[in-house]
């Protein structure tokens, strides 16, 4: 399931959020049999017609301890950002 919604403040920013849930009951998909969560606020400006930056912070929830921290510890959440420069043609 994903939930999507978006609200634009002017004509050049806005600002997304997304819910994702995935139930992977046989681990088929992700190697785990595991239920994760992922949630995603992703703010955008449109530079120009062709152009645009977004940021993603994003948040990711299992069941069980699925993702590995810097000190290669397992544990069950993270937290993750990217930035992204889209073109659009």
């Amino acid at each position: 399931m994903t939930c999507y919604f978006k609200f634009k403040f002017r004509d050049n920013y806005s600002i997304a959020l997304r819910v994702e849930e995935f139930d992977d009951k046989d681990g088929f998909r992700t190697g785990i049999i595991q239920k994760l969560t992922g949630i995603t606020l992703s703010p955008s400006v449109n530079l120009n017609k062709n152009l645009i930056l977004r940021s993603d912070l994003r948040y990711d929830k299992s069941n069980v301890n699925t993702f590995e921290d810097k000190n290669n510890k397992m544990k069950e959440s993270q937290f993750t950002t990217g930035l992204n420069i889209i073109y659009v043609f």
